[in-house]
């Protein structure tokens, strides 16, 4: 970017000061932009006074013009102004958490910001990190850092804690805060399989036909058995969302609060059931649904199913129920929005129809 001052003649005798920014031509059309400065001199100056007049506001202009410039040239080669510099990176990461609140990760974020605050403090300059403190959080999290119940982090949940400062860090590249992302410089934690709870098909038809109050809670639980969607995202759905793609046949489009990725899925007719009439466009799905895993949990004793229930079953319930009925394993990452597909790769280990079909397949041998 060039910075410089243009001056525009004005009414009543006087010009006006302004900043021409110019940014190159692309595709044969200059990038420009045009900023007013407030700044205005005599067009044709009479007396002493005015020359003196012209004389200063131009030295201001250029002076401002100058400081711009520098600015942008500091940034261009790597260099950070002061003022960024200076800025406090555990408020920065604390803002960072506050944009998550319409997404289903703030609490994470902000479980991750109070064990940043024990680790580091409440203000760290962005010119004082580096690799160390990278390294030294990683190190907290593993070797120092409990529960409110005095046990060690999981390693998972080490694991999600350290991704949200990585996360920090690449945002803090990204506004002008950092130019060198010192995170990337030091190896994540390994994440630990865990095993997924989740329901077969007689335990889903089970507690499909347990009633539960209040019934919209019962309908978007196997909206979601049906889907795979997260209930985040159940709960934004809209009508707009809902499209009747052929005679009979319907589809929903969304954004993936999680993975921000935008998924159109093929609705199974039982999961159109579970959304009752169309309504305005603008209106919610699923109007009035809560979060409540301890009725979630009552449903199941109802039902008699003695497992752990909590609503991200039913996605590990739509998986493993693609899954037992043989829909390819990639079909099954793009429905479920998985970025990896090792991700999606395992539930294969948790299907045991599949591993006995397998073995079904072999035949009688001569041994």
């Amino acid at each position: 970017m060039k910075v410089k001052v243009r001056i525009r003649e004005g009414k009543k005798g006087k010009s006006h000061l302004s900043l021409d920014k110019y940014w190159g031509s692309v595709n044969g059309k200059s990038q420009r932009k045009t900023e007013s400065l407030k700044l205005w001199i005599y067009t044709k100056p009479q007396t002493p006074e005015q020359r003196t007049h012209n004389r200063e506001q131009k030295l201001l202009a250029e002076k401002i013009a100058t400081k711009l410039q520098n600015e942008h040239n500091h940034n261009k080669h790597g260099f950070v102004n002061d003022d960024k510099l200076n800025g406090n990176f555990i408020e920065f990461f604390y803002l960072l958490a506050d944009e998550k609140k319409n997404e289903n990760n703030e609490g994470n974020w902000k479980s991750a910001y109070k064990h940043l605050v024990k680790y580091a403090g409440d203000k760290v300059t962005f010119r004082e990190l580096s690799v160390e403190f990278v390294e030294g959080f990683k190190n907290y999290l593993q070797q120092e850092a409990i529960k409110k119940t005095d046990e060690k982090l999981s390693v998972n949940t080490q694991v999600s804690y350290f991704r949200k400062l990585k996360a920090a860090f690449k945002q803090g590249v990204k506004r002008g805060y950092l130019t060198v992302n010192y995170s990337s410089q030091v190896e994540g934690i390994k994440e630990e399989e865990t095993y997924r709870e989740y329901l077969t098909k007689e335990e889903f038809e089970k507690l499909a036909n347990t009633p539960l109050k209040p019934d919209i809670l019962r309908r978007a639980f196997i909206f979601s058995c049906l889907t795979g969607i997260r209930f985040g995202d159940v709960k934004k759905l809209t009508w707009e969302d809902i499209e009747e793609y052929k005679e009979g046949k319907f589809r929903v489009k969304f954004r993936q609060s999680k993975t921000k990725g935008l998924q159109y899925l093929i609705l199974h007719p039982q999961a159109v059931q579970q959304i009752g009439e169309k309504k305005q466009l603008s209106d919610k799905v699923f109007y009035g649904l809560k979060y409540d895993n301890e009725r979630i949990k009552t449903w199941a004793a109802k039902a008699g199913i003695e497992k752990n229930l909590s609503y991200h079953v039913s996605r590990h319930t739509a998986a493993t129920l693609l899954m037992t009925y043989g829909v390819d394993l990639y079909i099954i990452k793009e429905i479920l929005g998985h970025k990896h597909i090792h991700t999606t790769e395992i539930y294969t280990k948790i299907v045991d129809e599949r591993k006995e079909g397998a073995i079904d397949k072999l035949p009688t041998f001569d041994i």
